[in-house]
């Protein structure tokens, strides 16, 4: 990362120069701005959300029913930063220097475009690696097949033998550490509720509860570990659903 782009996405601990922003500062804020400028684009957008309150100058929301548009304001430099979230998943992000292509961007979203068209007209918008998958409800397969295609040899082992097993492959997998973990929502934050399985570096495999870090057992082939996570879990445990745990509930 770069040092304009991590001076980009320090909105949230410095507040930007006001002089950078003289259109914003001076008026009702960012969305009020996006609101303005839309129509006289000739692309109004039907709802801008503001927050409350002093960060209204700052932030705006696009509602779509793909996932809320996010916008923000680059700390160090004229910048407009743009997220797409839904369910608890960034499914694109992006940074412009020209308000005027980030609400054509948005216009574009809340009309109802899939992330393709949106990242093929407006290339500033990042499509994350599965968004589309995401967007077509097949977001638990397509990660495990990132695993398998992992360059982290530990990951693919454990991933193929995971697979073997119908209640786990519905599940949704996920790294922290070099630890596999399985969720039973797709959006984060996930729950952590299932046994996980972290590779030693001296060979072997540990499973425990990510809550706790209690050990279950220490084996030492991936087959076993998986084995154990399997037996752990209750018959209808799963699959995983769109969402996140506070969704559920479930921590």
């Amino acid at each position: 990362m770069t040092r304009n782009e991590q001076a980009d996405v320090t909105l949230a601990e410095k507040r930007p120069d006001d002089r950078l922003y003289p259109d914003l500062f001076s008026g009702n804020g960012l969305a009020e701005r996006m609101r303005t400028r839309s129509k006289e684009l000739g692309t109004p957008l039907a709802s801008v959300r503001a927050p409350e309150g002093r960060q209204r100058q700052l932030y705006a929301t696009v509602p779509a029913s793909g996932g809320d548009l996010q916008i923000s304001l680059g700390g160090a430099r004229r910048v407009f930063l743009a997220r797409i979230w839904s369910r608890g998943v960034e499914l694109a992000g992006g940074k412009s220097e020209d308000l005027d292509e980030v609400i054509a961007a948005a216009s574009l979203w809340a009309s109802g475009a899939r992330l393709r068209e949106l990242g093929a007209r407006y290339p500033f918008m990042e499509i994350g690696e599965i968004s589309e998958a995401y967007e077509e409800g097949r977001e638990v397969e397509a990660k495990w097949a990132l695993l398998l295609r992992s360059d982290q040899a530990e990951a693919r082992r454990l991933a193929e033998e995971a697979l073997r097993f119908p209640k786990l492959a519905g599940l949704f997998p996920y790294l922290s550490h070099h630890d596999l973990l399985l969720s039973r929502t797709t959006g984060y934050p996930f729950t952590r509720d299932a046994p996980c399985i972290r590779p030693l570096l001296s060979g072997g495999y540990v499973v425990m509860w990510p809550e706790t870090m209690e050990t279950i057992a220490t084996v030492e082939s991936p087959r076993q570990a998986v084995e154990i996570v399997n037996a752990a879990l209750p018959e209808q445990y799963g699959p995983a659903v769109p969402g996140t745990a506070d969704d559920l509930g479930a921590a």
